[in-house]
C-alpha cells in the first residue's frame, strides 16, 4: 500500500481509493480455455531463495527453471490473449 488518494466520477461524486504498488511481476503461466477449461494468468512477485519456499512451490519453479517466488497469485482476466 502506498497510500490513498480520490477520484471523481461524472457527476462529480469524489470516491476514495487506495494507491498499491503492484510489481514487478512475472508471469509464470497462461492458462487457456483450451487445456484448462478457464482462462488465467498466474504472476510471481517478490523473488526470494528458492529454500525459503515450500515443496510444491519450490517444485514448480525448478520445473519452470526459474528463481524462487514468495507471492504467486492467479487472475481471472476478461481476455488473457494478449
Amino acid at each position: 500500500k502506498v497510500g490513498m488518494t480520490q477520484i471523481f466520477d461524472e457527476e462529480g461524486k469524489c470516491t476514495p481509493v487506495t494507491v498499491v504498488l503492484a510489481g514487478p511481476c512475472t508471469v509464470v503461466q497462461k492458462k487457456t480455455a483450451e487445456s484448462d477449461s478457464y482462462s488465467a494468468v498466474k504472476l510471481a512477485y517478490q523473488e526470494v531463495d528458492k529454500k525459503r519456499l515450500n515443496k510444491p512451490d519450490r517444485g514448480l519453479f525448478e520445473k519452470l527453471e526459474m528463481s524462487g517466488f514468495k507471492y504467486l497469485r492467479e487472475f481471472k482476466p476478461e481476455n488473457t490473449d494478449s
